[in-house]
């Protein structure tokens, strides 16, 4: 059993995402998904369309999260913050709740209710929860490319998978235990996704993420800076993998580390003016090198990807490394040789 935890506020819409979790669900098969929709606040029109799913038999459970009040929040915090904390607190009470009413669940599947999942959703993270289980050097498995945008991805990529040392925080499966048996003590009254990334809680471990992510329904719960129309839109392929026909072993931290980094490092190394010129257009593959992470935020505003760095990390980086397509080649902007590590007062 992996229950799935769908997080709604005060958007009728979530009844986009859950009508096509009730289409793509498996009938039969090894594993179960059971949904369960964990509401927060009282937005009446939002109430109505998940009763109407728990009614009619569509959803395992409708959870509602008590108010907690504004106490826990800081006073100079209870206004344009006050949202982050609201979200902080209703994900560890949900997700308590969930893994209360799953006891024998060794997992759970995080949803926000403005996504819309693929045909191959629930194959792809069935397959993927195999993985999870028997590789310790894994956090979780995601659904989310940060850097998924048109003209970044391999549009006929539906297949590739990477690992990750940045945690995307979007549509993802975690194991029970990943946190520790005390999560919930030293859960964060805001920032969770935040709180994740920081090196006490990933402990060097990395996450699985596609290069073709799903798509969102609308903007993004709390983004107060315009990015979603920057960054979050994304390109929409309609294609179905059978994920458990695909062998996923090349995922393993000692197979992907090796044929990863010699891949990268055998590229051909270009500056980032010949990289915009489109200079050698026969060098399909090519490595942009950068010194610190300064340097990378130039490339990355150069090149149109997300800039900011968590803990140190750029989204999407593994072991410093962050792959993208630009002009139609593959593109690893990636530390020298020699990197020996992510610097974490970076921002």
């Amino acid at each position: 059993i992996i229950p799935i935890v769908v997080f709604a506020f005060n958007r009728p819409s979530v009844s986009q995402c859950l009508d096509l979790l009730v289409k793509y669900q498996p009938q039969g098969g090894s594993v179960s998904f059971p949904v369960v929709v964990s509401q927060d606040g009282n937005d009446i029109a939002t109430s109505k369309v998940i009763q109407g799913y728990n009614d009619t038999h569509k959803i395992s459970n409708y959870i509602r999260h008590p108010d907690p009040g504004e106490s826990l929040i800081p006073p100079k915090h209870r206004g344009g913050l006050r949202g982050y904390y609201k979200l902080s607190m209703h994900y560890k009470w949900a997700i308590t709740q969930v893994f209360s009413l799953f006891p024998s669940s060794d997992s759970i599947l995080i949803l926000e209710d403005d996504l819309e999942v693929a045909p191959d959703f629930f194959s792809y993270f069935s397959s993927m929860h195999n993985l999870l289980l028997r590789d310790p050097s894994i956090l979780c498995i995601s659904a989310w490319n940060d850097n998924g945008k048109t003209g970044q991805i391999d549009t006929g990529g539906e297949k590739m998978v990477y690992r990750s040392d940045f945690f995307p925080g979007l549509g993802w499966l975690l194991k029970r235990e990943a946190l520790g048996t005390s999560w919930n003590q030293k859960w964060p009254l805001a920032f969770w996704d935040d709180w994740i990334r920081h090196p006490d809680q990933m402990q060097g471990r990395a996450c699985i993420r596609p290069e073709i992510k799903p798509k969102p329904l609308g903007p993004m719960v709390l983004v107060t800076d315009n990015s979603f129309d920057t960054h979050l839109k994304v390109y929409k392929v309609e294609w179905t993998v059978d994920w458990g026909k695909e062998d996923l072993s090349y995922l393993e931290m000692q197979i992907y580390d090796r044929t990863f980094l010699t891949k990268v490092y055998s590229a051909p190394s270009v500056s980032l003016n010949e990289l915009q010129s489109n200079s050698k257009p026969s060098e399909k593959e090519v490595r942009l090198e950068y010194t610190n992470s300064a340097v990378f935020k130039t490339f990355a505003r150069a090149l149109g990807i997300m800039e900011d760095l968590k803990s140190g990390v750029p989204r999407t980086a593994y072991h410093g490394i962050v792959s993208i397509m630009y002009s139609n080649r593959r593109v690893y902007i990636a530390p020298v040789q020699g990197w020996t590590g992510y610097d974490r007062s970076a921002s």
